[in-house]
């Protein structure tokens, strides 16, 4: 017979309340409609039928195997008109009853075929919005894009001004599955309408990745990286439900999904289409299906492998910091398995980048000699991160000093320990302000004598001696050291502010006693338990004690205090 472009056409009639698929394939023979239709007696048909008069839920139709019968699910009858070229018109038709009937078309009721099948559905009537075309066209879109022969759809349109209804055919399945192809063969242009049309997006993507994997899994693979953030990136209920990746089988569209890549990369949009996988995987198999899981570990790499790329061309890369910054941070702050990856992709604005960026790549490159931290300061803009009085020492000292000023930064610098040797250290604390203390500690400690013999005079009897502990922690002011039942000794840190400050006063000075004696309450709770009670009792006193201090030293002094709450609750001096 003739042999007519292949094609499939969808046409809702509303008169006839019916929606047909036709196509112009190799049609069926009477035994062929018998064989591969007249299966309703057959374990899984049986199972999916007896599931739909249940009312089961047929999210996933295919994992009964018999994705033909899923029309019943909105048809009170089917009707197949089929012809190959060896035989002759045939129709087959069943309302799902059990049985069916075939018979030679004679009639030729819809027409004849050269060649192909026609599906007619006659819905139910509760289901008559798929007579509508634009409910038609967004289901062939969502699961049949990529179809690789045309589809067909009749579409009406009715007119403003004269209310007159237009019908005609129109293709559906314009887009290309560019992925098929090789990399070197799609222009910008190709790869810009797919990621528009399927993302939504106005703009160009940023940057694209093309996976051609073969191995033991084969599959192929867009990954695209978007211009912008969406308005709600860091919406937490949107961004746990934010479906990222686009799963097809065959380029039939199966699943969208949220979790084959991390939550903070929900920026990403992808598709990934695998012939290995059946086109009946049921949703549950999906979870554990192993090829999906290679999948997963593969598209998290390629990712990784498009940031990288990205991070070479440094205006293109400047775009990408100025929208998703914060979310690498947030990988940083929640991602425990990709943050070795994360880290060498962050950027920020340094004492010495100007309007750039540097990596911590390139401040440990370009470090002081001997310089053993990676020093950085939190705030709210760039502005009052270099205005912070804690780095104006050590900027005339030469230190390069790293602005944090993104909110997501105060908890991911938390897990940034260091950094290829280099620990991360706060300029507000007190190991940082020691950079600028070339004193040594014999120098320190006789600078601070004269303190011990003060605080010994204060506290009396009360203990054995007062002298400078070894090994103290940097947080610590003071502790207790046994005397085999006598009066204990004070153990002093002589690099606390609190006893640089007792080394400012004299003997005469009230302030003098009750440092000692904050002293000496601080040193009896080292090692008690958090919610100890003397420990809320002690952080009153210290607050008292503060706002009497020198306003020249108040702030190391507040900054250095011990934590003295109880036990689930911040320090009230910190």
């Amino acid at each position: 017979g003739t042999t007519p472009d292949f094609r499939i056409r969808v046409t809702p009639d509303r008169n006839e309340r019916t929606v047909t698929v036709e196509d112009s394939g190799i049609g069926m023979t009477r035994d062929e409609l018998i064989a591969n239709l007249g299966t309703i007696a057959k374990s899984g048909t049986k199972a999916f039928m007896e599931a739909v008069s249940s009312g089961v839920d047929m999210s996933m139709i295919g994992q009964f195997g018999v994705g033909f019968y899923s029309s019943y699910l909105v048809s009170e009858k089917v009707r197949v008109v089929s012809k190959s070229n060896d035989g002759e018109q045939h129709v087959w038709e069943s309302a799902a009853g059990g049985t069916f009937e075939v018979w030679k078309d004679e009639l030729f009721e819809h027409g004849k075929i050269a060649r192909g099948t026609k599906v007619i559905c006659y819905l139910k009537d509760d289901q008559f919005e798929f007579l509508e075309s634009d409910r038609l066209r967004d289901l062939i879109m969502k699961h049949s894009a990529f179809v690789g022969f045309p589809i067909e759809l009749l579409m009406e349109h009715v007119k403003e001004e004269s209310l007159e209804v237009t019908r005609q055919y129109e293709h559906m399945n314009k887009n290309k599955p560019v992925w098929m192809r090789p990399p070197e063969q799609v222009s910008h242009e190709e790869y810009a309408d797919l990621y528009k049309w399927f993302a939504g997006d106005w703009q160009d993507h940023l940057a694209v990745r093309h996976v051609i994997q073969t191995g033991n899994v084969d599959f192929k693979a867009l990954l695209f990286c978007p211009r912008t953030a969406p308005k709600d990136m860091f919406d937490m209920g949107k961004m746990a439900e934010r479906f990222s990746i686009r799963l097809y089988v065959r380029r039939v569209f199966i699943k969208e999904f949220n979790d084959l890549i991390p939550k903070w990369m929900g920026f990403i949009k992808g598709i990934v289409d695998s012939d290995d996988m059946p086109l009946n995987i049921s949703r549950e198999q999906l979870q554990q299906n192993a090829i999906l899981k290679h999948i997963k570990r593969s598209l998290q790499k390629n990712v990784f492998h498009m940031f990288t790329e990205l991070a070479k061309d440094p205006e293109r890369y400047k775009v990408f910091q100025e929208s998703f910054s914060q979310c690498l941070k947030l990988g940083i702050y929640e991602d425990n398995e990709n943050r070795q990856n994360i880290i060498p992709l962050l950027r920020y604005f340094s004492s010495k980048s100007g309007d750039g960026l540097v990596s911590l790549d390139e401040y440990v490159a370009r470090m002081k000699p001997g310089q053993r931290h990676i020093l950085f300061i939190t705030g709210r803009t760039k502005r009052d991160a270099a205005k912070s009085p804690y780095i104006e020492g050590l900027r005339k000292e030469g230190y390069e000093v790293l602005y944090m000023i993104d909110p997501v930064d105060e908890y991911a610098v938390q897990f940034l320990k260091e950094y290829k040797g280099k620990e991360l250290l706060s300029c507000m604390s007190m190991e940082a302000a020691r950079l600028l203390d070339h004193r040594t500690e014999d120098d320190l400690k006789a600078e601070l004598a004269p303190v011990c013999r003060r605080v010994r005079r204060a506290l009396g009897d009360r203990v054995a001696a007062v002298a400078f502990g070894a090994k103290m922690d940097a947080e610590s002011c003071a502790r207790l050291a046994a005397a085999g039942g006598g009066p204990p000794t004070l153990e002093l840190n002589f690099r606390h502010s609190l006893v640089k400050e007792l080394g400012k006063r004299s003997d005469e000075d009230p302030e003098t006693l009750a440092l000692a004696q904050f002293l000496l309450q601080v040193a009896a709770l080292d090692g008690s338990e958090p919610d100890d009670p003397r420990r809320e009792l002690a952080a009153e006193e210290s607050q008292a004690l503060i706002q009497r201090l020198s306003a020249g030293d108040r702030a190391s002094g507040e900054d250095d205090l011990p934590p003295l709450g109880g036990a689930g609750e911040p320090a009230p001096i910190d």
